[in-house]
Formats: structure tokens, C-alpha cells, sequence
């Protein structure tokens, strides 16, 4: 994919004009960095963002354009600064501690709205979580890419890498040579290209708890990176956020907790409503939770008598959740969503509703105590 270099005011001017709009979820600015010693003690020179859905990529020419970079506006005013602080516009990077630490030591830059993927690949992991991964080692392990495709990933990575690695006997002084060499343009579209698909991937995984405990370490690591202190190289760079190696979410709550609770609403809102139900024998309870990040359905079949003490609601169950509960025989269904700090029933039939009417649903009160 060949990206749009821009090095002109005017390219910058267009580029900002064809934004549009950002706001909001699922993230459309996919961000990374090159520079020499990329730090307040260094230099910032390209800056590479992937537009999704569109797929395009596109080259700020920092080392050309300097501060302008940053300062030009577009046609609505906006400019690359306004979009980075922004805290209504996603962008998505991979550890954003250096990125941050150069764009606010060089450019007064204090980004906002900010998701880290290294911290979202770390959180995903089902085995130790003491150490974080580069890019590169996620894009090798993670990515579904074809074994052809992935075999050519690595022999760019490794090209750009020669070039610009002191260790390797090159320099970083290759980002900021014009016009740019077409191994460092593959390089940095490399580094962004992939990074939406293994957000997906490890974004399907998290639950809400894990999303929370990396929004707080992202604000953190930012936080971080703009102190005074901050050194961003070394091997405590490598650490795991502090707490995290062994830290897990609030395990689900016992089965048998789910059917007392799911028991005490039924035989206090429901059974003075459908008394005949009660003499259903050998009738099932389907439920059916739906968990939207993962996007996948967990179905439960369980045989009862009477049923209904198999009825479940969903009070203690992460509140990224929303439960579709079937009662199998008969013509009527049940639905709504639990707030699981106060057990109270939402989006339910008020208490004087139809019981007949078209919904089908059972009318509930509003409001109800906590059980447990």
C-alpha cells in the first residue's frame, strides 16, 4: 500500500479538510512515530497515520515541515495538534510512552484519547502477563496474515531495521534523509497497517473490568511520559504495569446464586401474573447472553420443576452484558438488562403495562431490593 506523503502545508491543509469526522467508536486514526532518539531528547520526524475505514496511510513530513506540522489548519481550522489532544477522537498507538514524551517535550503536544494497544495485547493474554510485547512480536504471533504475506513482513521489517539500527550498523539519521527511502516508506507503513486488525482481535477478548484497568494505565503511562523525569529507555520499559502479572477480573458469581436471585424476582413480580405457567412441568429455561465485545452467545438449557426456578436474571454478571431470557411452551417472553451494582431491573415493562400486549413481556416493577 503506497501512502500519501505529505510535506507541503497545502497537502496538510487537504489531509485535514478530508478527516471528517472522528468521533467516536470504533478508532479511525491508527498512529506511530519515527524519529532519531525518539524523545524530548531527540528528534520527531515522520509521522504515520493509518485512516480506517478507507485504509489509507499517510506521511507527516515533520522533518520538512517542523512546527507547521502541527500548527497548519484546515479549512474548519482543526489542525494535527487539535486532533491529537483531542479526547473525543480515538487513536489508536502501540505504547504511547515515547510517542507522548516527544510530542510534548518538542511540540507541546499533551495527546488525549489515546488506546494503547501494547496494554490491550497484554491484558488479552491467557498466560503470563510479567513482560510486554513490541509490535513486531504481536504482529508475528497474533496476526492471521497468510505464511507468503507475513514471510514478506518480516524481510521488510528486517531491511528497515539495517538501516536505521545503530546495532545493526545503521543510523536513525535514514528518517530524516529526502526524499525517503522506499525500504523506510514500507517500514513505517508496516508499523501501522496491521494495527487495526490485532485491535479487533485483542479488543474481543477484554472484558469491561480489563477496558477500564487499561483506560486508567494509558492515562497513566501519558501522565508519565510528561514528567520531568521520565527516561523512556531501559529495561524497566519492558516491565508490565505494576499489579497487573496476577491481577484478574471478578470471577462470575456461583450458579446457584443466580438462580435464588433470578427465583426471588420471578416469585415476586412474575408468578401473581401467570399462576398458570407454574403447573408447566418438565418445561426447559433457554438462556441466551450475548456478550457484545466478544460478539459471541452463550446458550444454557436447564430441566425443571416448576421451570421457573431456572428463570436467571443477570445482576452480577459484567454489565457489558445484555441477557435475552426464553421461556420455552409457552407465548410469552421475558427480556431486559440487570444493573449489576444495584440488581435493579432497566429498559423492563412498567408494573400497570399490558400484560397482553403485542411485546409480549412480563410486567416488572421498577425497582426491587438487593439480593445477596
Amino acid at each position: 500500500m503506497d501512502p500519501m506523503f505529505l510535506d507541503t502545508t497545502a497537502a496538510l491543509k487537504k489531509f485535514l479538510r478530508d478527516l471528517g469526522n472522528c468521533d467516536g467508536q470504533p478508532p479511525r486514526l491508527y498512529v506511530d512515530l519515527e524519529g532519531n532518539k525518539l524523545s524530548r531528547n531527540g528528534t520527531l520526524s515522520l509521522v504515520t497515520i493509518l485512516l480506517e475505514p478507507e485504509s489509507e496511510i499517510y506521511l507527516v513530513d515533520v522533518t520538512t515541515l517542523g512546527r507547521d506540522a502541527f500548527t497548519t489548519a484546515g479549512a474548519d481550522g482543526r489542525t494535527l495538534k487539535a486532533v491529537l489532544e483531542s479526547k473525543d477522537i480515538v487513536k489508536v498507538f502501540f505504547d504511547i510512552r515515547n510517542d507522548s514524551d516527544a510530542l510534548f517535550g518538542l511540540h507541546e503536544i499533551r495527546v488525549a484519547g489515546i488506546e494503547d494497544l501494547q496494554l490491550m495485547e497484554l491484558a488479552s493474554r491467557n498466560f503470563s502477563k510479567r513482560h510486554i510485547n513490541g509490535l513486531a512480536k504481536c504482529i508475528e504471533r497474533d496476526s492471521a496474515l497468510p505464511f507468503v504475506e507475513k514471510r514478506e513482513w518480516k524481510v521488510n521489517k528486517e531491511r528497515g531495521r539495517k538501516l536505521f539500527d545503530p546495532a545493526l550498523g545503521g543510523g536513525y539519521a535514514v528518517f530524516d534523509e529526502r526524499p525517503l527511502s522506499s525500504e523506510m516508506e514500507r517500514y513505517c507503513v508496516q508499523d501501522v497497517i496491521y494495527m487495526p486488525a490485532l485491535r479487533e482481535l485483542y479488543r474481543a477478548k477484554l472484558c469491561d473490568a480489563w477496558w477500564k484497568k487499561i483506560e486508567k494505565e494509558t492515562v497513566a503511562r501519558i501522565e508519565l511520559s510528561q514528567g520531568k523525569y521520565f527516561n523512556g529507555q531501559g529495561m524497566h520499559m519492558a516491565k508490565s504495569p505494576k499489579g497487573w502479572e496476577h491481577w484478574k477480573p471478578k470471577a462470575f458469581p456461583p450458579l446457584e446464586d443466580l438462580l435464588r436471585l433470578g427465583f426471588y424476582i420471578l416469585q415476586t413480580y412474575v408468578f401473581r401474573h401467570v399462576r398458570e405457567l407454574v403447573e408447566i412441568y418438565s418445561a426447559f429455561v433457554t438462556l441466551l447472553v450475548f456478550d457484545r465485545w466478544k460478539k459471541e452467545f452463550y446458550l444454557v438449557k436447564v430441566l425443571h420443576k416448576p421451570a421457573f426456578q431456572c428463570l436467571t436474571v443477570l445482576s452480577t454478571l459484567p454489565d457489558s452484558h445484555d441477557a435475552l431470557v426464553t421461556l420455552s411452551k409457552t407465548d410469552r417472553v421475558g427480556w431486559g438488562v440487570w444493573d449489576a451494582s444495584t440488581s435493579c431491573a432497566h429498559k423492563m415493562p412498567s408494573e400497570d403495562s399490558d400484560l397482553h400486549s403485542n411485546s409480549g413481556a412480563f410486567p416488572v416493577r421498577r425497582s426491587q431490593r438487593t439480593i445477596g
